[in-house]
């Protein structure tokens, strides 16, 4: 426990110096940017990619907007794999030892190029910052200073495997914990040797993750990710949680771990029967998992959590509400906003669902999205408050002005720089008649309709199907186990989302008064739809880490995989 402290404490003043250092910075965001842009170009002018569009020519944010064409990954490709065999001076001076994998959610995995101050950047801001602020909550809110005893790190896998060249190539999320790896049991209650199995396609990680975390009464955090993952654990303790008792009781791992024998016996040897632990569990399961006395279950459980940390903006912040039933008011702390290519914007407050650009990580650009074309980019400090725009930056990788394809919104400003929340990928929308139909309309719509119908929503996708005279939206839904099925439920459930839908977006109302459009349906799909879908991810070699729920049915892979488990009614 001295070392868990000792680990905090330095992770604390590290993260305050990170902010004190973010602060300078934000000041000045577009100085900062400047200054940043300029000693990119200097630095890669003698690339292949550099000199092909002449960086030592340009003198300033203009002429490299009209020199430097945009570009997306399709562009790169070639050039980060022949990086990726060697080759040097390409991309980006800088000599690249790792990669970050993408999850795939929203197309082909990428892997991409990441430099070693780019990693520093991710270690410090997306991993140790965070305990700063959970830190200056605590003192605020509680009067006291953070409990830091270990924590559980919800990561579902940690898959590393190598280039050509022998770089390493992890994901986004688990690259700061391979670099801590020989560390991670001092402040994580997963043991190392599960975190880092080989066995990662067939374990059952949901249950070795709480099988650790709940004999451990003093765990103090909880980390994912995404918010999204912790929800699951929380789901999945719910269902599964006599079993789990049962097993800590006897001081065994279940069949339900799928783990080798060779692994199993030599966990299964550190492990000692816990009787009392246990009873105390069972106690707090069977007054059930919703609030008692004001006090969730999280914190009956584990008196000390003090806070819980993952992604959570946009629509992922509906599952962050869900999670509150169980979760009360500890707070959140969100990451931040970030992706393979670049760490983007951190928090600067618990339980904010945006974060402020970090004006010395990149070089942003950004795109209007009424635009006629691509040839005008607006910079950090002209964006305005309550717009939306298209994000293009320029990383310290590699990759210039470069189209990530999401879709931001500016909330406000911090000091100079702008607060921004993540809304959609741009590739990925939802109109099925012009109608305009966003993801936020839907999570307000489904919000509707769980509370007219009192349907317990665990999760959620919206279908557009175009193959009738009309076109409509089918919504499947994963209710809680409790929800009682029924044709009249699913009637009453199908006209409360449509009428919804009316009136979260005037223009699906438009189309449903003229008779274009159908009205939508709601669908049930089997207990553990989603879960299992995760899963079958998983053992197909995807990065279930940074993996958002399916919101959009909009591949023949998840087309056939959920309409295939539809519940007869």
């Amino acid at each position: 426990m001295a070392i868990c402290d000792l680990l905090f404490k330095t992770g604390i003043f590290l993260g305050d110096l990170v902010y004190k250092g973010f602060e300078h910075f934000s000041s000045d965001a577009a100085g900062t940017q400047e200054k940043l842009l300029k000693k990119i170009l200097k630095k890669n002018a003698n690339t292949e990619y550099g000199k092909k569009y002449g960086f030592a020519d340009i003198k300033n944010a203009d002429e490299y907007r009209e020199k430097v064409p945009m570009v997306s990954f399709k562009d790169l490709a070639e050039y980060v794999d022949r990086t990726a065999h060697g080759e040097r001076n390409i991309l980006t001076k800088s000599h690249i030892r790792c990669y970050i994998s993408s999850s795939g959610t929203s197309g082909t995995p990428k892997v991409v190029p990441i430099s070693k101050k780019s990693q520093w950047n991710l270690q410090c801001m997306g991993f140790v910052a965070p305990e700063a602020l959970a830190a200056k909550y605590a003192k605020e809110h509680y009067g006291r200073h953070l409990h830091t005893g270990k924590g559980m790190l919800a990561w579902l896998i940690i898959k590393n495997y190598y280039q050509p060249d022998g770089s390493l190539v992890s994901d986004f999320c688990s690259l700061p914990l391979v670099h801590l790896r020989w560390f991670v049991g001092l402040f994580n209650t997963t043991p190392r040797s599960i975190m880092f199995t080989d066995e990662y396609e067939t374990i059952d990680s949901s249950y070795l993750l709480l099988r650790y975390s709940l004999p451990y009464k003093d765990m103090s955090y909880i980390g994912s990710m995404i918010i999204t993952i912790t929800y699951a654990l929380f789901n999945y303790l719910e269902d599964h949680w006599q079993e789990l008792c049962d097993d800590i009781e006897k001081g065994v791992i279940g069949d339900t771990a799928n783990l080798s024998p060779k692994v199993r016996s030599k966990l299964e040897k550190k492990l000692k029967p816990m009787p009392q632990r246990a009873a105390e569990l069972r106690r707090e399961f069977e007054k059930g998992f919703d609030p008692v006395d004001g006090e969730p279950i999280a914190s009956r459980i584990w008196p000390k959590l003090d806070w819980i940390y993952g992604m959570m903006g946009s629509t992922i912040h509906v599952y962050a509400e869900k999670l509150k039933r169980y979760i009360g008011d500890i707070p959140i702390h969100s990451i931040g906003y970030g992706a393979s290519e670049g760490y983007i914007a951190m928090p600067v407050e618990m339980n904010a669902s945006d974060a402020v650009i970090l004006p010395k990580s990149q070089f942003y650009e950004f795109l209007e999205l009424d635009r006629e074309d691509d040839s005008h980019t607006l910079l950090l400090n002209e964006v305005e408050v309550g717009k939306s725009y298209e994000l293009v930056f320029t990383n310290l990788s590699g990759f210039y002005r470069y189209t990530l394809g999401d879709v931001v919104k500016v909330t406000g400003f911090y000091n100079n720089s702008p607060r921004i929340e993540f809304l959609y990928r741009a590739n990925v929308t939802l109109n099925l008649c012009d109608e305009k139909t966003t993801q936020a309309m839907v999570d307000i719509a489904v919000g509707i309709m769980s509370e007219e119908t009192g349907i317990d929503v665990r999760y959620y996708s919206i279908y557009g199907d175009s193959s009738g005279d009309f076109a409509h939206y089918t919504l499947l839904v994963e209710a809680s186990p409790d929800t009682v099925l029924s044709k009249e439920l699913a009637e009453r459930a199908s006209e409360a989302f449509d009428t919804a839908m009316c009136k979260t977006n005037i223009e699906y109302k438009l189309y449903r008064d003229i008779g274009s459009m159908d009205r939508a349906g709601v669908l049930f799909v089997e207990n553990g739809a989603y879960e299992l879908y995760r899963d079958e991810r998983r053992k197909s070699g995807h990065n279930v880490n940074q993996m958002k729920p399916v919101q959009l049915i909009n591949t023949p892979e998840k087309k056939d995989f959920f309409f295939s488990r539809i519940v007869e009614l």
